[in-house]
């Protein structure tokens, strides 16, 4: 198991397909799982419509479990770029918003009294 690692790219083989994810044959002995989640950045209502046993499916080790052996996969982690469908606002947050710290600053004072009026309050 130490010439796999996190990152690497696998081929394997589909050995059995289940609601919550596909599992994979790396090599004898060697198996991972692609769990639904990590098939693509879509909504999949049934994963038999894009697998079939015995289908080969190149995947990327996301993580290791180092008691059982078992890695979990990820084809979803193979895409260069994100589909262009997916770029709509409301799938990401603010952060290409250059605004650093200046919110909270702003925040910061009006925070800290409401804060000192609730403590005043309590006594």
């Amino acid at each position: 198991m130490t010439e796999y690692h996190i990152g690497m790219t696998v081929t394997g083989t589909v050995t059995g397909i289940q609601p919550y994810g596909v599992f994979v044959q790396i090599e004898e002995g060697v198996q991972g799982l692609i769990h639904i989640s990590e098939i693509k950045p879509e909504y999949i209502r049934h994963l038999n419509q894009l697998f079939s046993v015995g289908d080969q499916i190149e995947a990327k080790i996301i993580d290791i479990d180092e008691y059982t052996h078992k890695m979990s996969l990820s084809s979803r982690a193979m895409l260069k770029q994100v589909p262009r469908r997916y770029l709509r606002k409301h799938y990401f947050t603010n952060k290409h918003k250059k605004i650093g710290f200046q919110s909270i600053q702003k925040q910061l004072p009006k925070w800290v009294d409401e804060s000192m009026k609730d403590l005043k309050k309590e006594d």
